[in-house]
């Protein structure tokens, strides 16, 4: 399965010190849903995956790996 882009939000968690949306390169849809921002662990600062909007963004250039590309956080 080839990789993809997705822009992946939430608007349930919006206070200091959260994410709101972030660019993701994952293989699927449901990857990009489960896709944490940031250390959830230290702040709570995402949401559960049934929470994540994901929308497709496109196809990522040659030599762009899994993972996050970029992040909207609201520090505090």
């Amino acid at each position: 399965m080839k990789l993809k882009l997705y822009l992946i939000s939430q608007d349930s968690n919006n206070s200091y010190d959260t994410y709101d949306k972030g660019v993701v390169c994952c293989r699927s849809r449901k990857a990009a849903k489960n896709y944490p921002l940031g250390d959830v662990s230290a702040y709570g600062s995402w949401v559960i995956p049934e929470l994540v909007k994901v929308e497709y963004i496109g196809k990522p250039k040659k030599g762009i790996k899994e993972g996050l590309i970029c992040a909207s956080f609201h520090a505090g």
